[in-house]
């Protein structure tokens, strides 16, 4: 099953991963961003860092949460493989 997907932000331009799951309350708004870095072993900031410098990532919030988009789309399909291998591995164990 398939938890992290790739999506088309809201301004149209850039792409995102998101994260759904039927048996979880989580949904694409708030701090699910973190439940990322959790699924990486990092801390919320090293994990903003680790996705830009590794994924392409273009980091972007002045208030709140800072979160991560993609110009393109195949740069978000590797971060969502990777997320997805990462929690197979977690979850398996």
């Amino acid at each position: 099953m398939t938890n992290f997907y790739v999506f088309l932000a809201s301004d149209m331009k850039h792409y995102m991963v998101g994260i759904e799951h039927p048996d979880w309350n989580i949904t694409d708004t708030g701090s699910y961003g973190v439940f990322e870095a959790r699924v990486l072993g990092l801390s919320y900031a090293q994990s903003l860092e680790y996705i830009r410098d590794n994924f392409n990532g273009i980091l972007k919030g002045r208030q709140g949460y800072t979160h991560v988009y993609f110009k393109n789309k195949s740069d978000a399909d590797k971060l969502s493989s990777f997320l997805n291998n990462r929690l197979s591995l977690i979850l398996n164990k």
